[in-house]
């Protein structure tokens, strides 16, 4: 068991190790949230906000996020306090009962110390005329308090969490070879019907289970051709276009900007914007589309088993039950994304049910991928190449 002690420390270790790589680069200093912040000052914040998940209001416990910025970007708050307020457990404690789900308790770092200034609605305005990522924060530490003893300090890349007495370390989902390799095989099923602009797929599919994660009861997502249904005890099939109607638009709009502003950098950075407006309100428009679709999908997670999504982005069931008395016909081995072996019986010896009907699938069918969301926000993820083999990668987290 470890201490909270321990976990601040090499939470703001990973915090410091971050701010030392873009000390080196002023732009990436400004663009990604340097923050003059000490690793001592980081360590104090982390405590504060791990003391703050064990007081309770009315039987309530606090379940909230903490961002810091630096005091020159102040300016994006929307509810700025009249005075900074010490980020003590106690203030911390109070604040998460106040604030939505969705928005975030804004906090400043200076060198010594990190205080608490404000809420911030992350989305009041979130310029998606430019696009599905241009509303998105790029934060230099972030604390989520998930309940009594449980907290997640992440720095923009990896994540180190503390539950139960326990630490582990995860890192972005989006950063993962299995999620690189789903977009790769998705681009290369639309380019049979598409030559245009196909992007953000990792950032889409990384929201679709960031959203499974906050229905808090996990699921199970599945890619691949048309399912077989021998591979299931039930499954309820469906014939489902509209999400993949909805990217097509969204990616024909956003193509039709950039054709129009002459490129990306033009639009980026030309002040006469005007006869771009109608392009950009569409862009905006379809972007919504997506975002609408993406809970609505997840929901779909609410009743047992996997969704299954066809490599078209289209879904093709929900509700499906691996059968697990249906034996893979081959044994496939199992490595990690270096390619090193993996251990089968010392690897999922602890893994529950989920896991096991997720490598069982993942076993039996070529050329598909399985994510397992556990209700703790970890995510597992299995891609059978169709080489004889099935990539394991654990430890994923959906970036927020």
């Amino acid at each position: 068991m470890a201490d909270i002690q321990e976990f601040a420390d090499q939470a703001s270790r990973l915090f410091g190790c971050f701010q030392d790589t873009l000390r080196f680069n002023a732009n990436l200093y400004r663009q990604q949230g340097g923050l003059p912040t000490s690793r001592e000052a980081a360590s104090e914040f982390i405590k504060a906000a791990y003391y703050a998940s064990l007081i309770p209001d009315e039987g309530r416990y606090p379940n909230s996020c903490l961002m810091c910025y630096r005091s020159d970007q102040e300016f994006y708050f929307q509810t700025v306090f009249n005075e900074s307020l010490e980020a003590s457990a106690e203030e911390i404690a109070k604040l998460s009962h106040a604030i939505d789900s969705r928005s975030h308790i804004a906090c400043v770092g200076s060198t010594d110390q990190i205080t608490l200034r404000g809420f911030r609605v992350n989305m009041p305005y979130n310029q998606r005329e430019y696009g599905y990522l241009s509303g998105r924060i790029a934060n230099p530490l972030k604390i989520r308090i998930t309940g009594p003893g449980n907290i997640e300090v992440s720095c923009t890349g990896g994540a180190v969490v503390f539950r139960g007495g326990q630490i582990s370390e995860e890192s972005p989902l989006t950063f993962s070879t299995s999620m690189e390799r789903l977009a790769a095989r998705i681009t290369e099923e639309l380019r049979k019907t598409r030559e245009d602009l196909v992007e953000s797929l990792d950032d889409i599919f990384n929201d679709l289970m960031r959203e499974i994660v906050r229905l808090e009861h996990g699921g199970m997502v599945i890619f691949s051709q048309t399912p077989d249904t021998k591979h299931f005890s039930s499954l309820r099939g469906t014939t489902c276009d509209f999400f993949h109607s909805a990217l097509v638009d969204y990616w024909d709009s956003a193509r039709e900007l950039v054709s129009i502003a002459g490129g990306v950098d033009k639009l980026l950075t030309t002040n006469d914007r005007a006869h771009l407006m109608p392009y950009m309100l569409k862009v905006a428009r379809s972007t919504d589309q997506v975002e609408n679709c993406i809970p609505a999908i997840a929901n779909l997670s609410g009743m047992d088993g996997a969704i299954i999504f066809t490599y078209d982005c289209k879904v093709a069931a929900f509700n499906a039950i691996i059968d697990r008395q249906n034996a893979s016909e081959s044994e496939a081995k199992l490595i990690r994304a270096d390619g090193t072996a993996i251990d089968y019986r010392e690897t999922f010896a602890q893994r529950g049910s989920r896991h096991q009907s997720a490598l069982l699938y993942a076993k039996s069918v070529r050329d598909s991928f399985v994510f397992v969301i556990s209700q703790d926000g970890s995510i597992s993820a299995f891609h059978n190449p169709g080489d004889g083999s099935v990539v394991c990668e654990f430890g994923l987290r959906p970036m927020e």
